[in-house]
């Protein structure tokens, strides 16, 4: 997408006031603010990237690009105010703001005079301080760490106040990896040059005497926020590490590395939203049908099946030993394995001693994929298509199986019918072992991107949640679609069908194995927050 594709509009948010902006996409909106000296020509590889899953918007602010040039309200406290009527102008909420080098001193005093509620992320590119000069020893935000180096500030702003042409190679060049070219130099030169003298001015000395301490942390408690730090600014990491422990913090390129090479910012910030926002499902393009019985995995068997099984699926590993650890010594067991897919522990429980399993599955293509399994290894497994809502009595069982059926029941009456065809199926004493969807499991609470799966949206229900996942190990990522329901739903359940007894194990179980090879702390994120828990019923 070049620049020509983007949607160049114009909002008036105030009587003084003309916001020149882009936008491209639709969706959750994402706004990038340009910094001190630049405009939203900065952005062009980000409207072009975001706009596919986003509403992907860049503005000028007050007295750069496009927008008016005022004599009053060249300072930060006005910014704040013109960044909420902008959001104001273009309905905006839930909104991720994005902003490069002194930007996020507007998002910091948008936040002292209208709170958090409103911000769903942010994203800091190599930002200032929000408070830039120490005023005290002690002081752990300054970027000047005591009034005896102001000799270098009142310096740097003789550079910039009085010799601007002259300033900008020396100010743009050491933010940069590749030395400035003519059409570079050109470049920085336009954007700079839109911007009167007493505006830059009065912004460089408001960005150097702001504090918004305070705000930073309000908005570390309260939005996912992650800062990316230029090589030369990295010092500062450690500072806000310790001041605001909850933001998320990394080392990219140079000052304007999100320009200069796009691809490396893009794909960071993007690995982040998706580890640390949910969407709603009405805000994504997610690849699977509305009704139940269209079966999403009709679209995805074999892809499905092999990321299974993949080393990038490592949460398998802890589903897969949880499961086993519930059912305890399965020899001579006749089995019943609803959800079965392409048969992935159909066949570990024949292999495992079952004397006679079933597996049933309301997909066709994923039953294909588990018969042609069959053919290949003679194991004996009998596979069918039912919908398990629907399904008639197949036997009397000694177990039934269900790992990741549940969630995928569209309300609590067909989770209740599900339930029913379970207990007509059993035999007298017979157990249901079961994986579902953990019902505390919450997207924000752990990243669990590096076991193979991300939640990207969720939606509110009356019992539950409805959430869906990326699955990320796949060479084309795809995604599943379920509904997480609340505890009491399932006990009420369990109870109204007829079982005698039951339990939960809220415990992930990872094998030693496991715990050798990728070491006790990659767990950690898994366990405090485990997608999948074992419920087991009597009859």
């Amino acid at each position: 997408m070049n620049k020509q594709q983007f949607n160049v509009k114009y909002v008036q948010v105030s009587p003084d006031l003309v916001i020149h902006y882009q936008e491209a996409g639709s969706g959750t909106p994402i706004v990038f603010i340009p910094g001190w000296w630049t405009s939203i020509d900065y952005f062009p590889a980000q409207l072009a990237h975001f706009s596919k899953r986003y509403r992907a918007i860049a503005y000028d602010p007050r007295g750069q690009g496009l927008s008016s040039k005022t004599l009053d309200g060249n300072h930060y406290i006005q910014r704040g105010a013109d960044l909420n009527a902008f959001l104001n102008a273009l309905e905006l909420d839930n909104v991720i703001l994005a902003g490069h080098s002194n930007a996020n001193l507007d998002i910091y005093s948008y936040v002292r005079n209208h709170g958090t509620d409103r911000i769903k992320a942010i994203v800091a590119i190599d930002c200032a301080m929000p408070k830039r000069i120490a005023t005290q020893e002690e002081d752990n935000w300054g970027e000047v760490r005591n009034p005896a180096d102001m000799g270098w500030l009142i310096e740097r702003y003789r550079l910039v106040a009085y010799n601007r042409l002259d300033s900008v190679p020396e100010i743009i060049q050491p933010g940069l990896v590749e030395e400035m070219t003519p059409e570079v130099t050109d470049f920085f030169y336009r954007m700079n040059m839109a911007i009167p003298n007493y505006v830059s001015n009065a912004l460089f000395i408001d960005s150097w005497f702001s504090d918004y301490s305070e705000e930073a942390k309000l908005v570390d408690d309260h939005v996912p926020t992650l800062w990316t730090f230029s090589q030369q600014r990295s010092k500062f990491m450690p500072q806000v590490n310790k001041n605001l422990p909850n933001t998320e913090t990394l080392v990219l390129g140079e000052h304007m590395g999100h320009w200069e090479f796009p691809d490396e910012f893009n794909t960071a910030v993007e690995a982040f939203l998706d580890r640390r926002i949910v969407l709603r499902t009405d805000e994504i393009e997610v690849p699977i049908e509305a009704e139940y019985k269209s079966t999403q995995y009709d679209r995805v068997g074999v892809i499905y099946d092999q990321f299974k099984g993949s080393n990038e699926a490592t949460y398998a590993i802890g589903e897969k030993a949880s499961f086993l650890k519930a059912l305890g010594n399965i020899q001579g067991k006749k089995i019943l394995d609803l959800g079965c897919g392409a048969g992935f522990y159909t066949q570990l429980l024949k292999k495992k001693g079952a004397a006679k399993i079933v597996g049933v599955d309301i997909s066709e293509e994923m039953i294909r994929v588990a018969r042609e399994k069959e053919e290949q290894t003679q194991l004996g497994v009998e596979y069918l298509v039912f919908d398990v809502a629907e399904m008639p009595k197949l036997g009397s069982f000694d177990l039934v199986t269900a790992v990741g059926l549940f969630h995928h029941a569209k309300d609590r009456d067909h989770l209740l019918k599900i339930f029913l065809r379970i207990y007509n199926n059993l035999a007298k004493n017979g157990r249901l072992i079961a994986l579902t969807a953990n019902p505390d499991f919450y997207p924000n609470k752990s990243d669990t991107s590096k076991y193979g799966f991300t939640p990207v949206a969720e939606e509110p229900m009356p019992d539950g949640r409805e959430i869906t996942m990326k699955l990320n190990g796949a060479k084309s990522p795809f995604f599943i679609k379920g509904y997480i329901y609340n505890r009491s739903i399932y006990e009420w359940i369990i109870k109204k069908v007829g079982f005698k007894n039951y339990k939960w194990d809220f415990n992930l179980e990872i094998p030693n194995s496991a715990l050798e090879k990728y070491g006790e702390s990659y767990w950690q994120d898994l366990l405090i927050n485990p997608v999948m828990v074992t419920l087991i019923g009597e009859k």
